[in-house]
């Protein structure tokens, strides 16, 4: 994730596993911000 940060990206988690109730294969949930261009097809 810091990659991400210092690219000035906010990164949330978010969904089961977030709130500590997931299942052994649920998936991660992530939503990922930024003001600029952080893709990596740029």
């Amino acid at each position: 994730m810091n990659p991400l940060k210092n690219q000035g990206a906010n990164v949330w988690i978010f969904g089961s596993r977030a709130r500590g109730d997931h299942q052994e294969y649920s998936d991660l949930d992530l939503m990922v911000s930024a003001d600029i261009d952080i893709s990596a097809n740029r």
